[in-house]
């Protein structure tokens, strides 16, 4: 997948470059006169504009968080981190499946040989949290999407909802935290 997306950049990249330098060999010089006289002026090339997601508003990104709001923060930043790799999530929950004889420490030094992202490959030893995010797929898209696009809101709503949480006591800090 970062395969992927690295070349993607990379043809971006190329495409804008391509755009932005003028090809002298495929249109006429600007002092060369056209037939009747006047400088020919060369075509205006214009990136095609790139329609922008529109952003989510926070009743929206409350209700795409509130499955994993109250997650402990280290498994909460793996999710949000490993949502943006959801082709990735589906071959690691794929991968839990074929090795269930793996526990522990065997099936984390298993999943370090896989070529995932660490995101994903440390949700391996959180096997429901990974089949939940495998088997909601579009959720999960849209959570990537909505923290790459938003980070900041999105863990804006990650802490309404927690705080939501805590004042409906359904949120408290315990000895077994501290």
């Amino acid at each position: 997948m970062r395969f992927l997306k690295t070349i993607c950049w990379m043809c971006a990249l190329l495409g804008m470059l391509h755009v932005s330098t003028p090809a002298r060999s495929q249109s006429p010089d600007t002092n060369t006169p056209s037939p009747g006289g006047t400088p020919v002026q060369p075509p205006a090339v214009a990136a095609a504009p790139v329609p922008d997601q529109a952003a989510l508003k926070p009743a929206e990104l409350d209700a795409l968080v509130a499955p994993i709001a109250l997650y402990p923060d280290t498994l909460l930043a793996n999710v949000l981190m490993a949502s943006t790799y959801p082709l990735e999530v589906v071959r690691a929950e794929r991968w839990v499946n074929l090795n269930k004889k793996l526990k522990d420490d065997a099936l984390k030094a298993a999943a370090e040989k896989q070529p995932w992202d660490p995101s994903v490959q440390s949700l391996v030893a959180a096997p429901a949290v990974l089949q939940m995010l495998s088997e909601r797929l579009d959720w999960t898209q849209k959570l990537g999407e909505a923290f790459l696009a938003q980070e900041k809101d999105v863990m804006d709503a990650v802490q309404r909802m927690r705080a939501m949480a805590y004042d409906r006591k359904k949120l408290a800090t315990t000895s077994q935290q501290a």
